[in-house]
């Protein structure tokens, strides 16, 4: 797995890329979270990782962040998905992400 940490803010525009089917939804098991104080960190299936973070910079280089009145936001994002660090956390008493698909 790989993961990486989301404020409430950067989590609150990945909800919404995913409820507007901008970015893949993830599976049930694919997209694990381990939250405090509104922070996330979130812990990404490899396959999964991969299939988002390709993704994330088609909508980048298709100018999609350029013509949001977010873009260094959605940067910001996209650098943090594609930096996300490799781990062998347990995650047994993880989360599931509340948008992951069953």
């Amino acid at each position: 797995m790989k993961k990486q940490l989301f404020n409430s803010s950067e989590l609150g525009m990945l909800s919404s890329a995913f409820l507007k089917n901008l970015f893949p939804k993830p599976n049930k098991g694919q997209l694990l979270s381990k939250c405090v104080n509104g922070d996330c960190t979130l812990y990404f299936d490899l396959d999964y990782h991969e299939k988002l973070d390709l993704t994330i910079r088609q909508k980048y280089y298709e100018g999609q962040f350029a013509r949001s009145n977010a873009e260094s936001e959605w940067n910001n994002i996209m650098i943090k998905v594609n930096t996300a660090e490799l781990t062998n956390e347990d995650t047994t008493d993880f989360d599931t992400y509340w948008l992951s698909a069953d």
